[in-house]
């Protein structure tokens, strides 16, 4: 049996759930007519964990010269080294999320002596 994934997002607007790209999801399905499929739902990171990286990737573009983008490439690459992925599933659940966060965090003290403070600090 083979095996196709792709990820659907799914947002709460006003107490309901949409699909932010259904056209993408028709046509996944419409490939796929008359075959058994599984659904697996998983929280994906946050708005707060989006905001939070974002934050990450400025403070260490201010102490290395990187622009933020370069910083995200550079720390993407690194997290892909060390936990021997060919790639970063996307979308990353929260759990994922927070481990590359914390991976960031710890190779920025440890390489660069750049102290990044916790979420909320």
């Amino acid at each position: 049996m083979s095996s196709i994934s792709t990820y659907i997002e799914v947002a709460s607007q006003n107490g309901e759930f949409v699909m932010l790209d259904s056209n993408r999801i028709k046509s996944f399905l419409g490939e796929r007519k008359g075959k058994r499929l599984r659904l697996i739902i998983e929280d994906m990171r946050s708005l707060s964990q989006e905001a939070y990286w974002r934050f990450l990737m400025t403070e260490i573009s201010d102490h290395t010269g990187l622009t933020p983008k370069e910083s995200d490439e550079l720390f993407t690459s690194l997290y892909l080294v060390e936990f021997m992925l060919e790639n970063i599933p996307e979308p990353l659940t929260v759990e994922q999320f927070s481990r590359k966060i914390e991976f960031t965090k710890r190779i920025a003290a440890q390489n660069l002596g750049i102290y990044l403070p916790d979420a909320g600090e």
